[in-house]
Formats: structure tokens, sequence, C-alpha cells
């Protein structure tokens, strides 16, 4: 390539190779350089090296720098991971406890209601075929509660809702088809006031408050049974929840906490007015849906007594 420079106003031509950037003052000497047999190489400058080095350095630091961090996050991401699987692993653990709990508690309702089929079998025979069998009937007035099963109970609290605890507590314990010797109670007319219950082999009158009776008799071993449940940690963590969120149906039929919360609301330590309103309202509630029960399933208890 060919520059020209002015001198004394004479024009001096100067040739530079665009390749390796020497100078020559002839053209001659510029051409035969151009066409020599071994070309020449580009040369580089001090400046340029200095960059392409520190380009190079930096493209190593920038690759070193990636690989630790990609290291460190691949190790926070493994501690995350494991600490997830341990998690799971405790919690599928968990579960197969509460699993073979679950199965245990089903083996047992299942052979008791084997032999509640055997009983109801036996007794269906006993009516088609016009026979008697000797069941023994229970006392009303020797009712142990006491033999109540206690996690049947339980249960009966955790599955059902407001006056459907009471009443189906004393369904499973009056008029169990299957529990024939549990059979000495009933109401013939609802609404005569009066009710039968069956003592030493005959029945006797007694009046409504036996209604009463059975209640307070409910809430007590129901707050036994709670009692009991909660010995057991493991049992009681299971069911807390639904527990307490059902003991407020055990307290508004509650005699000794309504007294409580009357005593209360007598010395103006606090306002009551309303939990006691809604404790007598929840309790006549039960008591009228126990006497229609008792009423209407009568038929129950007297066909129990027909075949014996």
């Amino acid at each position: 390539m060919g520059r020209q420079k002015g001198h004394k106003n004479k024009i001096h031509i100067e040739y530079i190779c665009d390749i390796c950037l020497k100078k020559f003052n002839q053209k001659n000497d510029y051409n035969r350089h151009l066409n020599k047999l071994n070309p020449c190489k580009k040369q580089i400058n001090i400046n340029e090296n200095n960059d392409i080095n520190n380009n190079i350095n930096n493209d190593i630091n920038n690759n070193i720098n990636n690989d630790v961090n990609d290291k460190i996050n691949d190790d926070k991401n493994d501690d995350n991971i494991i600490t997830k699987l341990i998690e799971k692993i405790d919690l599928v653990i968990k579960q197969n406890e509460e699993f073979k709990q679950d199965i245990k508690e089903l083996k047992e309702d299942n052979e008791k209601l084997k032999n509640q089929i055997t009983i109801f079998n036996d007794i269906s025979k006993s009516i088609n075929n016009n026979q008697t069998i000797n069941i023994q009937i229970n006392n009303f007035n020797n009712t142990d509660y006491s033999k109540i099963d206690k996690t049947k109970l339980i249960n009966t609290l955790v599955k059902e809702q407001g006056k459907f605890i009471y009443l189906k507590a004393i369904e499973n314990l009056y008029l169990d088809p299957s529990k024939p010797e549990n059979h000495n109670i009933y109401i013939a007319d609802k609404n005569r006031g009066y009710v039968k219950k069956y003592n030493n082999g005959r029945w006797e009158t007694d009046n409504m408050s036996i209604i009463d009776m059975i209640i307070n008799n409910f809430v007590d071993y129901y707050k036994l049974s709670i009692d009991d449940i909660k010995s057991n940690s493991e049992k009681y963590n299971k069911l807390k929840n639904s527990i307490n969120n059902k003991f407020k149906y055990i307290e508004l039929c509650d005699l000794e906490y309504l007294a409580d919360l009357e005593d209360e609301q007598l010395n103006d330590d606090t306002n009551n007015k309303e939990r006691i309103k809604r404790c007598k309202e929840f309790r006549e509630m039960v008591y009228e849906d126990i006497k229609i029960l008792l009423h209407d399933k009568k038929d129950i208890v007297l066909k129990t007594h027909k075949t014996k």
C-alpha cells in the first residue's frame, strides 16, 4: 500500500506492507517483498499481545469461577435433595405406623362384627322357626357403662356431629340388634310421659327423668374415655384436633359445666348469659330426640323379648 508524504515541494511515496507493516521507499523493493517465496507474517504489537493475554486470563478466571459456583450450587442442591428425601422417608414411616394401627383396629372391629352377626343370625333363625332362645337380659338399673367399648365411643365422638354424638351412642348401647342383652328400655308412647325399663325379669314404668339420667351417664363416660385416650400420646395426637373440636358438645350437656357458668354469672365474674342459654337449648334438643329414638325403635327391643 502506497502513502504520499510532502517535503520541500517534493512528493515522496512510502510503501507499507499490509501484512507485516514493513515500510519501503522504492516501489520495486515493495513489489519484491510482496512476491517473495516465503510470505511475511503478521506482526503483533505489544499492546495487542497484552490484550490477548488479558482476554485469555479473563476467560480462564471466568471459567474457574463458574465451575466453583456451579459446584457450590450443586452441593446445595444435593443437600436440599437429601433433606427432602429424609422428610419423605419420615412421613412414609409415620403413615405406615398409622396404617398398621388402622389395620389392627379394623381387624378387632371385624372380629366383633362377626360375633354380632352370629348372634343376630341365631335370633333370626329362632324367630323364623318360632323357637324361644335363652337370652339373659341385663337389668336397666345395672347398666355398666364401663363395659362400653371406649374406642367405639371415641369414634362416635369423632365421626358424629352435635346431638348425633349422643343418639348414636345410645343406639349402639340400647338398640343394637346384635346386642339383645341390652334391650332393656323403650318408650311405648312418647306423648304419655313415661318409659318402660326392664329389671329382674319384668317391665317397670318410670317417668321421663330416665332420659336425663342417660344423658348424664354418657357425658361422664365420654369425659372418662377422653381422659383415658390422653394416656396414649400417639393415639391422642392423632385424634386430639377432632376431639377438641367436638368436646364442646359434651360441655353443652354437662350439668356441672352449666352450674359453673351460672355461678360465674351470679357472682358477676363474667357474662355467660348466651352460653347458659345455648347449654339449656342444646340439652333440651338432645333430650327430645332421645325420646323419639326410644319410641321409634321400640320394635327392636320388643322383638327380642318375644323370642326369649
